[in-house]
Formats: C-alpha cells, structure tokens, sequence
C-alpha cells in the first residue's frame, strides 16, 4: 500500500471532521467556499447525452427504430440528423429551422406530443440549448478518437498552491452556488491526497481535506444530477454517476493525473445508484434499476393511462346520456300534466 500524506490515525480524524464541516458547507452554501456564480449564468455546451433521455421518455414510444412513425427515429444523433421522410428535423445552431423544437414547443403544427401536453420549460430549454450550440454528441467523444494524439492535452502544473493541477475549460467549470440548502448526495476520498470529490449542482465538487475549502472550479457533467463517487484504489480515475432519475445513467470516466476525459460505461435508463471498480477500473460494477423491470413499469403505466382516457370518455358519454335522459324526464312530465288538464273533467254546471 502506498504511504498516505498523513499518518493514517490523524488522516482518518481528519476526515471525518472534513465530512462533518462538509455537511454544513453545503447547506449553507458559504461565500467563502462557492464561487457564488450560478449554474445559469454559464450554461455552457448541452451534449446528446443530455436530451437523450428527454426524447426517451416522451417521443421514442412512436419514433423507434421498431416503429419510426414518419420515418423519424430519435434514438441516436445519426438517426435524428437523419430527419424523416419530411425533410431534416434539426439545423445546428437554427432553433427557428428545426421543427423538432417548433413542434414541441408548440409553436407550430402538428404539436408533439400528441394529445398531450407541453413538455416542461426545463426540458425545451435544454432542447433549444443543444440545437444552438452545435448538436453535440457527447462531451467525452473527442477522447474516443482512434488517433494516437490525446483529445484533450494533460494540463501542466501551476505555482500556485490549488491541491489540483491546472484545470482543462472543457472538463472544468466555474464552482455554482447552490440556491438553497441541498443533501450532499455522494462525495468519494482520493485514496492517497488530500482530495474530497462531492456531488454539487449538475458538478462534481474537489474540496482541499486539509483547509476544508473548496477549489474555484469543478467537474462539469452537464445537466444531470451526481449520484455516486469513486476514486479508484490506485487513485488514477475518478468514477461519476451522472444521471436523471427515471430517464438516464451513466458513468463517466475521469483521468486524474491528466484531467481528460475517458470513455464513459452504461446507458441506463435510470438513475445509477451505486458503482464499484478493482483496483485500476478496469472492471466496473453499477447499481442501478433493470431495464426489464422499468420497461414493464414503462408499460403499466402506458396501460393505465390508456384506460384513464377511456374512463374520462366513457364518463363523458354517461353525462350527456343523463343529460338527455333529464330533457326527457322534463318533457314527459310536461306532456302528463297537459294530458291530465285535457283529461280532467269540467265540473261547471
């Protein structure tokens, strides 16, 4: 095992007293600790990754690969750059010339979804985001690449006295504020320095566990939320759990030493809750929902909503029978009472 920076006994104290701090930092959201910039003010690139799940959860049931209604298949970017048998459905950086965002944002015809109503402001923001900066894949698909050259160069070491080295713009991003008091929901220790990775607003947080103070800049990982943290044991690889829950999951793979991005494992349609590695990450293990159970569950709810929808018909028909049944109660009534007027006898003499 490799000498830790501390004498294990007071690393350990000190850790805990860490965590312990951290819990009030992160309710509080102190000035001294956040950069006090907000995760709006710098949007940054909205990546595929990132309104994939928006189109799983409300446009893929009819534009599949198994049933591409109008040709349309908006499962992967190849097939949504495809368009449909309309014409191209995205134009990057054209929101005004991208019907897949006029029509699902309702401004023009036919509305989508259909029958249903708009989808949130959220979830067109993000739509519209994607559009404008460029129809991104995926923010770490530079890193892919089969050429021998690095995507990303590793950052070289600066003098001032930040626990991290230089941090590279496209993982790094300003620190945001956090708006109001929010449960720290995964936080990893870096096996060997005096790092705590913390889950933060759409970020991945690095905190000095010496000086309990957080660094100007953290992880980036688009707008989805941390779930879980792993440093792996040999300390080169930062493991994040990034996701929506109900909608995606993913692990993204950092290099520590470089800041670089590598390729990511799973494309889940959960949120992931938990995930393990050996000691160098070349294995993974993720915890997550199946995808047969959440498609069932998928599909029950699908069943329900269907028979909502026949009940409120069905409920409709029973009103305007009743209330056709009362028009009809009314005019016998009248007709009876005009019967018994001309039926009566006249009993003048």
């Amino acid at each position: 095992m490799s000498q830790s920076f501390l004498p294990p006994s007071k690393f350990s104290i000190r850790l805990i007293l860490v965590l312990l701090l951290l819990l009030t930092v992160a309710s509080n959201a102190s000035a001294q600790s956040m950069s006090g910039i907000e995760s709006d003010a710098n949007p940054g690139m909205v990546t595929f990754d990132s309104v994939k799940p928006i189109f799983r959860k409300h446009c893929e049931r009819c534009h599949n690969e198994d049933q591409p209604r109008g040709d349309l298949v908006l499962t992967s970017l190849d097939k949504v750059l495809a368009g449909s048998s309309s014409g191209h459905v995205v134009v990057a950086g054209k929101v005004e010339e991208s019907p897949l965002y006029l029509l699902t944002a309702h401004l023009d015809t036919p509305k989508m979804p259909p029958n249903k109503p708009r989808i949130t402001q959220r979830e067109l923001n993000l739509i519209e985001r994607w559009i404008q900066t460029g129809l991104v894949e995926e923010a770490q698909s530079s890193s892919k690449s089969t050429s021998a050259e690095p995507a990303m160069k590793p950052a070289t070491q600066t003098s001032s006295a930040s626990v991290s080295p230089a941090i590279s713009p496209k993982v790094f991003g300003p620190l945001a504020s956090i708006p109001q008091p929010t449960p720290v929901r995964a936080m990893a220790a870096h096996p060997t320095e005096p790092i705590v990775a913390v889950s933060g607003l759409h970020q991945v947080a690095i905190m000095n566990a010496n000086s309990a103070q957080f660094e100007l800049q953290a992880i980036e990982v688009g707008e989805r939320d941390v779930s879980a943290l792993r440093f792996s044991p040999d300390g080169k690889l930062l493991l994040i759990a990034a996701g929506m829950i109900g909608e995606s999951g993913t692990v993204l793979v950092l290099d520590w030493n470089t800041k670089q991005w590598l390729p990511g494992v799973g494309d889940e349609s959960d949120q992931i809750q938990s995930l393990d590695c050996n000691n160098d990450a070349s294995e993974i293990a993720i915890g997550t929902t199946s995808l047969s159970d959440l498609e069932e569950s998928r599909r029950a709810l699908a069943s329900v909503e269907q028979s909502l929808e026949q009940t409120y018909r069905t409920a409709e028909q029973l009103e305007e029978s009743v209330a056709r049944l009362k028009q009809l109660i009314i005019l016998q009534d009248a007709r009876l009472k005009q019967l018994e007027l001309t039926q009566k006898p006249n009993r003048n003499p």
